[in-house]
């Protein structure tokens, strides 16, 4: 994984990183089937083969994320892997970038009405009457870690060395999803915002 497991039980609800670390709240974990867990580690990682802890700049953070859930989730649910329920669905925006999304997400929420934008709490998504996670905050620090040094280059750069290599030997077996085809290519031509 190439990322160190920190166990928080703190200011962790679920699972997030920052590109080094993997924060975990283990009574989260502890209520996800197996094949949900493996589910939610493809979508860290793939949060962190994607760039997202360092692509965020500007952007509003939890929208962000929420953009990033979107990019990515289908990747995982088309690799045949399951997710808990209530992650976001992100279909309606299957291969495009979180960049893309983000924009389309802070349109939509600039066209609602202020009433509804406040509730919304900034576009995150909160918890339903259930008390259900619907998005994951899946970057940020856990307690006691300096939150400044999360904008690392060299990390980054071990990712994207990372995810060409893996795509390597996949494209050599025959078996590079088509969602991974796409992270390959943002890899190799980094969009410009």
């Amino acid at each position: 994984l190439k990322l160190t497991l920190i166990e928080d039980r703190v200011s962790t609800k679920t699972l997030k990183t920052d590109g080094k670390n993997l924060w975990f709240n283990p009574e989260y974990v502890a209520t996800l089937s197996k094949y949900q867990l493996v589910g939610v580690m493809a979508h860290e990682v793939l949060h962190c083969a994607n760039g997202h802890p360092w692509r965020r700049e500007h952007r509003d953070a939890k929208l962000w994320n929420e953009a990033c859930d979107m990019a990515i989730n289908p990747i995982v649910i088309d690799a045949g892997m399951q997710l808990p329920e209530g992650a976001l669905d992100g279909s309606a925006y299957k291969g495009m970038s979180a960049e893309e999304i983000y924009s389309h997400l802070l349109q939509e929420q600039q066209n609602q009405p202020p009433q509804q934008q406040q509730s919304q709490g900034g576009g995150s998504q909160s918890q339903d009457d259930a008390g259900q996670e619907q998005a994951q905050d899946d970057f940020g620090c856990g307690e006691g870690v300096d939150c400044e040094d999360t904008a690392m280059p060299e990390a980054q750069a071990e990712w994207s060395a990372a995810v060409l290599n893996a795509a390597k030997q996949a494209q050599a077996m025959g078996r590079l999803p088509a969602g991974m085809e796409r992270l390959v290519q943002e890899i190799k031509n980094p969009a410009q915002d």
